[in-house]
């Protein structure tokens, strides 16, 4: 895709939901993150819009399971913004179990919510994220 990232934040015109953007280390994925942000908001200056990384969203995540709380965080984060950017998802780990918490979040979010994620590189994506960017 080589739609400009002010385009796409005018119109919130995404070819898929969420949309992925990858590139190496430099390539400017934060720096669309922030022009995506600057023209939604300008289209529509009442559109909440919340960009944070990945790191962030998993603390926020660990918090909500262990003080058992998870459905209430979903439904309070989902109620919270229009258009979410996520930066930096190459952090997720199959391992960890972090995949599972980010991917049940944006599934919930995606029906209702326009949803922004950046990558390192497409081998740094996990197989789950993958598969939910793919149905």
């Amino acid at each position: 895709m080589n739609t400009p990232p002010s385009e796409i934040g005018a119109t919130l015109g995404f070819p898929c939901n969420p949309l992925l953007l990858l590139g190496p280390s430099g390539s400017g994925k934060t720096h669309h993150l922030r022009r995506i942000a600057d023209a939604a908001l300008q289209r529509d200056p009442e559109l909440r819009v919340a960009r944070m990384t990945t790191e962030l969203l998993l603390a926020c995540c660990v918090e909500a399971i262990r003080s058992e709380m998870w459905v209430g965080f979903v439904d309070e984060f989902a109620g919270s913004f229009d258009l979410l950017l996520l930066d930096k998802t190459e952090v997720l780990d199959d391992r960890a179990g972090s995949t599972a918490c980010i991917l049940e979040l944006v599934q919930h979010l995606v029906p209702d919510h326009r949803v922004v994620l950046a990558c390192l590189s497409p081998s740094s994506v996990v197989p789950a994220l993958v598969e939910l960017l793919a149905s």
